[in-house]
């Protein structure tokens, strides 16, 4: 049987007929398995806002590499025409 809705709206226990698949959490900190719906990703909203904070410190430091790297180039370029 299955479980019942919280409420008795169709939509509420529409949702409770969804599947659920076995998952790996997609954070690269975590990598627990978990029951989830298909489009779930996460295994939770820590593990969901971490990965992102994570993607972004990412980006920053490629950023600034890419930046770093500008800066050494204009400098070459000035001790070319001296």
């Amino acid at each position: 049987m299955p479980a019942k809705a919280a409420s008795e709206s169709l939509g509420a226990q529409m949702s409770m007929l969804r599947k659920r698949h076995p998952k790996v959490c997609e954070n690269p900190e975590c990598g627990d398995k978990f029951q989830g719906l298909a489009v779930a990703r996460f295994c939770s909203d820590e593990c969901r806002f971490r990965s992102a904070w994570l993607e972004g410190r990412e980006k920053e430091v490629v950023e600034q590499k890419a930046a770093l790297r500008k800066t050494r180039a204009k400098r070459l370029v000035k001790k070319m025409r001296v």
